[in-house]
């Protein structure tokens, strides 16, 4: 996870929060200069999509964070439902040219 830098002028982030391709939901915040550091990303994204995250996790049978820190959640790729699905879904490359 990395900070977001700020600008010249106030205004406000969207910030998309995706675990392994998908969505997860999306939080708002105001941007000033000093922008956040991945620290502070890290609390307004649990503060903000603790609910939906949590959610997901445990649908997927996977144990359930208590926070969020900078270094991001732990999850293999191969254990989570929604990117199986898009291996799946995938047709096989040919292996012919």
């Amino acid at each position: 996870m990395t900070g977001v830098n700020g600008s010249e002028q106030d205004g406000q982030v969207w910030i998309l929060a995706m675990i392994h391709s998908e969505s997860i939901g999306v939080c708002t915040a105001p941007l000033s200069e000093e922008g956040f550091s991945s620290d502070q990303l890290a609390e307004l994204l649990w503060r903000q999509l603790n609910e939906p995250i949590v959610e997901r996790l445990t649908a997927a049978g996977m144990m359930k964070p208590v926070a969020l820190t900078d270094a991001g959640l732990r999850i293999e790729q191969d254990a989570w439902p929604f990117l199986r699905e898009i291996q799946r879904s995938r047709p096989e490359c040919d292996e012919e040219g």
